[in-house]
């Protein structure tokens, strides 16, 4: 059990560094305020490039249509040896 002081003492720490990062979070507001328009074209530009990054790696791990979706990880399966697949050993896993 914590007695007064020590929590008294915990909540005066906890109030020091929550308005410590208060402030640095202004601070860092206040220079992207300040931004050049150069600056700032760049960093749109660089949100989009790494949207479209994303889609394409996540199109690929997890495809979504508006016909349907699938709910698993796209698997690449290729064979080791040439021949005909006689069996698929595969498991449903139910939820």
């Amino acid at each position: 059990m914590i007695d007064g002081h020590r929590s008294s003492a915990f909540l005066d720490r906890l109030r020091t560094t929550a308005r410590a990062v208060w402030l640095f979070l202004v601070t860092i507001g206040r220079r992207l305020l300040l931004l050049s328009t150069r600056a700032w074209v760049l960093f749109v530009l660089s949100v989009i490039a790494a949207l479209v990054v994303y889609y394409a790696l996540a199109n690929r791990h997890t495809p979504f249509t508006t016909d349907a979706y699938v709910q698993a990880y796209v698997i690449q399966v290729a064979a080791r040896v040439e021949g005909q697949v006689v069996r698929v050993h595969v498991q449903e896993i139910r939820r």
